[in-house]
């Protein structure tokens, strides 16, 4: 049973790759070498972001103008991992600072 565990995993990832891959259902990281997606230098929440996207075939504005709460938060994870603001990580914190700018929440609001 443990092979099927394994094969269940969907592991996720924005850093190089050690020497051991792991086993898994899919790797997604997009500094592996086999990997052809294009933006390499893609956040941690922004691999996140792009699985929910692909699983749900939205268009990438439309869904962070429609949930802008995912926009806010991904502009501070972006903050937070120090990545390049190039790119789609760039697009992905234009629109959540925007939103933060526009709505600035009080640390006790919850939404």
């Amino acid at each position: 049973m443990p092979e099927l565990r394994d094969s269940m995993l969907l592991s996720c990832d924005h850093h190089y790759p050690g020497d051991e891959i792991p086993k898994a259902l899919a790797v997604l990281d997009p500094k592996q070498p086999s990997c052809s997606y294009p933006y390499k230098e893609l956040s941690g929440c922004g691999v996140g972001f792009q699985i929910e996207y692909k699983l749900i075939q939205g268009y990438m504005v439309f869904h962070l103008v429609k949930y802008p709460t995912i926009s806010t938060l991904l502009a501070v994870s972006i903050a937070s991992d120090i990545v390049q603001l190039t790119g789609e990580n760039r697009v992905m914190a234009y629109f959540g600072l925007k939103r933060l700018n526009e709505s600035p929440r009080n640390r006790s609001e919850r939404k």
